[in-house]
């Protein structure tokens, strides 16, 4: 069992069983202690020095609460994840506001329980690291994280394609954490990146009135390449829709956590266009070199400016854009009249075989033209939100916000 996570469960004895034999053939977890109570916790904790405190939500005498509190009490830096079902996730903030650093809910298999066991590990050893870097000076407020958002209002133009590999490369060249959000319709992005995600954003949605920045954390998931991933709902599975507001609402909270929020966010109009633009430090409009996807992206941009997005962050993305058959790049902008589109290469088995594997292409071959193209559109992101930066400290204007720019309901029809 070396190496194996030292774990302490916390739950009553039927609960305590039922936990053992989830996790009884797993190599990297191993159960040193049980408690029923939070005398017998402290206790054990103080003998077993343990990684990582289970408890669960149905411990018989005292209740979880105390529990949790009581241990945070005694040590600070203790690793703390909760069992709770579906139906109580006002207890789950609770417990992230007493100390918990992670959450399952019921029913969950042992690779789920270990996989969010390891992340809370994770997730403590890196605030500890951080702690330990700064001095009480260095202790500050930072700057809120910047958003990307990448949106179209046709499908099929590799909206969610682009974020994944242009959140991997952000992260690459900011050097700065990055959160990947999907948006409705979705159901994609874990796909593209070969998870299997707990928690998404439809879970999230009935009690995004009572969204802290901790409980947020915990039902994020974590990818290979240190991105950190909310998909709007588990593949393959329906998803009641998700108002606009509750996807501002975890990328406003996000945005205190990450350097970078990459919101996929497709089909908005009306309002939710007008509240994706509200959030966005720099949005890019996706597109392919086909005619409906043009007329369809020429729309959004132009709506964008009429509500006031300033055009210097706001650019045309055309993917797939050397394709056979496709509008060439001069003509694209000779007809839409839309300063500096950005392009990427097309080339559909690399691209599919990426997908199929699960891989983003920019870590797989990042020398590969799809790759230089994301890499070149990382950089201009990167400008753009710099750019978004300097006109708020000039202005004293707040991220995400328009600028003062009038808005206008009134749109031009665009003639292809």
């Amino acid at each position: 069992m070396s190496g194996a996570l030292r774990l302490l469960v916390v739950a009553g004895d039927d609960a305590a069983r039922r936990i053992g034999e989830s996790i009884a053939t797993r190599r990297d977890v191993q159960i040193v202690g049980k408690a029923t109570d939070t005398e017998s916790a402290l206790l054990q904790a103080s003998a077993l020095e343990p990684d990582v405190f289970l408890v669960d939500d149905t411990l018989p005498l005292d209740g979880p609460l105390p529990v949790i509190q009581q241990i945070v009490t005694r040590n600070p830096h203790a690793t703390i994840v909760v069992i709770a079902s579906p139906t109580t996730l006002e207890y789950v903030r609770q417990a992230m506001l007493a100390g918990a650093r992670g959450f399952v809910m019921r029913p969950f298999s042992g690779d789920v329980l270990t996989q969010t066991l390891s992340q809370a590990c994770e997730v403590e050893r890196n605030r500890r690291d951080l702690l330990a870097r700064q001095s009480p000076a260095d202790v500050r407020l930072t700057d809120p994280g910047r958003v990307v958002a990448l949106t179209s209002l046709k499908g099929g133009v590799g909206n969610t394609f682009v974020a994944v590999n242009l959140a991997v490369t952000l992260q690459r060249q900011s050097n700065r954490p990055v959160a990947l959000v999907e948006g409705p319709p979705g159901g994609d992005m874990a796909v593209l990146l070969n998870l299997r995600p707990t928690y998404t954003l439809s879970d999230l949605t009935p009690q995004i009135a009572n969204l802290d920045a901790e409980l947020l954390t915990g039902a994020l998931t974590a990818h290979q390449s240190g991105l950190k991933v909310l998909p709007y709902r588990v593949p393959a599975l329906p998803a009641p829709p998700a108002p606009p507001e509750a996807l501002v609402t975890v990328v406003r909270h996000l945005q205190g956590i990450f350097g970078f929020v990459v919101l996929d966010a497709t089909h908005l109009w009306g309002e939710g266009l007008t509240m994706l633009l509200e959030v966005a430090d720099a949005a890019l409009i996706m597109a392919t070199p086909e005619m409906p996807a043009l007329r369809r992206a020429a729309i959004l941009y132009e709506n964008a400016q009429a509500m006031g997005f300033p055009q210097g962050r706001l650019r045309l993305v055309v993917n797939r854009a050397t394709q056979e058959g496709g509008v060439s790049a001069r003509d694209i902008a000779n007809r839409l009249r839309i300063p500096n589109p950005i392009s990427i290469a097309a080339d559909r088995p690399a691209t599919t075989y990426a997908v199929n594997r699960g891989i983003p292409i920019v870590l797989s071959n990042e020398r590969h033209p799809v790759s230089r193209g994301i890499a070149a559109l990382a950089k201009e992101v990167l400008a753009l939100t710099a750019q978004a930066n300097g006109n708020e400290a000039a202005t004293g204007g707040l991220p995400g916000h328009f600028g003062g720019m009038p808005r206008q309901q009134n749109v031009a029809s665009v003639r292809m």
